[in-house]
């Protein structure tokens, strides 16, 4: 094979998302040279190509038998915002070892016959011990004047393995789902907020999945559009939370995602926190505080086989001298969620919910990445009834 041959070989290869296997050291190198060769194009029918990149986007995962899902992730997210994607893998392992590949991710661009619109993907290895090692081999892989994100796949979002990542990444993307089973987890993360350099911003993938709830509840009380007052708010005296799980397994009626809509509420209406309490049922009993009026919050099991352990399901709130409740939910047909005000003794718990896909709520995230001290208070919060369920 000649020399050009060859390297058309290896461009049309690269283009195509097959992996290139490349010294760690020669990682910039060797994407400049494939970039090159694919620049060039041909004389015969090769489409040219367009390099594209917004930011730098690290997935960072510890699970040895998720590289081809977390590629396809990765996929995900190039397709609406290209970037250098950089797949970071941590693997514990005695015998230290550390490799790299690179490819391309590319689609066409509609209109324009023959052209194609690419970015790249750097996926490194490391096994050893920690992460230090493989955050020095990241960091200087990030592209110069673009903000970095990083989404942090792992339950242990702590100092000791995120830290070393910390320094050089502008925006953080970490899901408190995973905590469900290990709650105290989540002063953790509360330590890696706090540790955040200065402009930075963290993003919670389970506060981002109370959105639709969120906006529901909140427009129930808009003048407007909504089917309450404003100040029927002052008025809630019970609040009750369906938390879906198994219909098989032991009944847990409380998660990370429920005590995140519990700690918004609290905060956004003042209310303090009195008791948190888990029943017999392995449910929780929260007592919180306004003014002289004590408002009860029930975290309940709600039996769902099709939704994801833990997932917010159903919310109902009942109102001082009023004989219907509040309910928010969705039915059975239904794309998104319903609101209505039902006879306290007709309410009826949801048999059907549809979940976002994480790659969908970390686009929506990089679509709209809006932050504030909302997070950060619901943060605090959230780690005292944590704390009382220890």
């Amino acid at each position: 094979m000649t020399p050009v041959a060859k390297e058309m070989v290896e461009m049309a290869s690269f283009l195509s998302g097959t992996f290139h296997h490349v010294d760690v050291d020669r990682i910039e190198k060797e994407l400049l040279d494939l970039w090159q060769q694919a620049g060039k194009g041909s004389d015969t029918d090769e489409p040219s190509v367009t390099r594209a990149c917004s930011i730098t986007f690290i997935l960072f995962t510890s699970d040895p038998d998720a590289e081809i899902a977390a590629g396809d992730l990765l996929e995900d997210v190039t397709l609406k915002h290209p970037c250098r994607a950089i797949l970071a893998m941590a693997l514990p392992a005695k015998e230290e070892q550390l490799e790299a590949w690179v490819t391309a991710r590319c689609r066409m661009i509609p209109g324009k016959k023959d052209k194609q619109i690419c970015c790249e993907q750097i996926t490194v290895r490391w096994q050893g011990e920690g992460t230090r090692h493989l955050a020095s081999v990241v960091s200087p892989l990030q592209l110069v004047d673009l903000p970095t994100w990083l989404w942090w796949q792992e339950a242990e979002a702590n100092k000791e393995n995120l830290g070393p990542f910390l320094p050089f990444v502008e925006r953080l993307i970490v899901d408190s789902s995973y905590l469900d089973n290990n709650l105290p987890r989540l002063f953790d993360l509360r330590e890696v907020f706090n540790r955040l350099k200065e402009g930075s911003a963290m993003f919670d993938l389970n506060w981002r999945r109370l959105l639709p709830w969120r906006q529901a509840i909140a427009r129930s009380f808009e003048e407007s559009l909504g089917i309450l007052s404003l100040e029927e708010l002052d008025l809630i005296s019970s609040v009750t939370i369906g938390v879906a799980q198994p219909a098989e397994s032991a009944s847990k009626g409380y998660s990370a995602q429920s005590l995140l809509l519990v700690s918004w509420l609290a905060s956004r209406l003042s209310w303090k926190v009195l008791s948190v309490k888990k029943n017999a049922e392995n449910e929780v009993d929260i007592v919180l505080k306004w003014s002289r009026k004590k408002i009860d919050v029930a975290l309940r099991a709600v039996p769902l086989d099709n939704v994801t352990p833990g997932t917010v399901c159903f919310f109902a709130a009942d109102f001082v001298g009023k004989t219907k409740s509040l309910v928010v939910m969705q039915k059975e047909g239904c794309p998104g969620l319903e609101v209505d005000l039902v006879e306290k003794s007709e309410v009826q718990e949801t048999l059907c919910m549809t979940e976002i896909p994480a790659p969908q709520l970390v686009v929506d995230i990089l679509d709209s990445p809006i932050t504030g001290e909302v997070y950060a208070e619901l943060l605090e919060l959230l780690c005292e009834l944590a704390g009382n369920l220890k």
